[in-house]
């Protein structure tokens, strides 16, 4: 069952200084999956219940879509999204079957991302990121995306030249029908890259 959310009042969640410059959408995921900045409302399927302030996909085919119109790493652009990953190796994903941009997976027990058709290079082992709250961010200056965890530079690759199709799953392997144990809030779109000091502040709660 699809559960559209447009019209569903917007409510802003409490901040303290957030940053703006640049903002194009921001899905907050506190108790719906409205666009709170621009007009690009999301989707849940299945019923995934918000709890404690954060969208909770089970696993087994709860998941939510989120319009990407724009999200091409080989452009000026950063994505940022909080993640509690406890099972399933795709967390997020756009909507690609194969290639596309995978923002975090896991490959052989490692972090890894892909940019548009690029894999990074294996991280570090993919339990430390796991079962716990992680700020993550992929921004891209146009021709290098990085990926940074709570803060900390964690993998950087090539942003390749391939097609980004909208949504971008959350819960959800793409276009293919495996699941993740998730929860999620807070996905912003910039239309820049964020400097390292505003990573440093959106991951403390603070930006």
């Amino acid at each position: 069952m699809i559960f559209p959310q447009m019209m569903r009042p917007r409510i802003a969640a409490p901040n303290f200084d957030l940053i703006t410059d640049g903002l194009i959408n921001r899905w907050e995921l506190v108790d719906d999956a409205i666009d709170s900045v621009g007009a690009d409302d999301a989707t849940i399927y299945n019923a995934p219940p918000f709890v404690d302030g954060a969208l909770s996909c089970d696993g087994v085919n709860q998941y939510l879509a989120i319009p990407i119109p724009g999200l091409y790493l080989n452009t000026t652009v950063s994505l940022t999204f909080w993640l509690y990953w406890i099972s399933g190796d795709i967390p997020t994903r756009n909507n690609t079957s194969s290639g596309g941009t995978i923002p975090v997976y896991s490959s052989a027990g490692k972090l890894r991302m892909r940019a548009q058709g690029l894999d990074s290079v294996l991280g570090q082992s993919v339990d430390l990121y796991k079962n716990r709250w992680v700020n993550f961010v992929l921004k891209s200056n146009g021709s290098v995306a990085k990926l940074y965890a709570d803060a900390s530079p964690a993998l950087s690759v090539t942003a390749g030249s391939g097609s980004v199709i909208s949504p971008m799953y959350f819960g959800k392997a793409g276009a293919a029908s495996t699941y993740s144990t998730i929860k999620c809030r807070d996905v912003r779109r910039y239309s820049r890259e964020l400097t390292d000091d505003e990573i440093a502040d959106i991951a403390a709660g603070v930006g």
